[in-house]
């Protein structure tokens, strides 16, 4: 029983830092893409 315990605590610790690296890989998307736009922005401000 420990064992499964044991198993089961390490899925969950898994999950968590899953969920912390996709949180963090979603936050490094905004910031990319705010950045585009940012790029896109000051572009269509030289060109026009």
């Amino acid at each position: 029983m420990d064992t499964a315990c044991g198993n089961r605590s390490k899925l969950v610790v898994q999950r968590i830092e899953l969920t912390d690296r996709m949180l963090a890989d979603a936050r490094t998307l905004e910031q990319i893409d705010r950045r585009l736009r940012e790029i896109d922005a000051s572009e269509d401000y030289l060109t026009h």
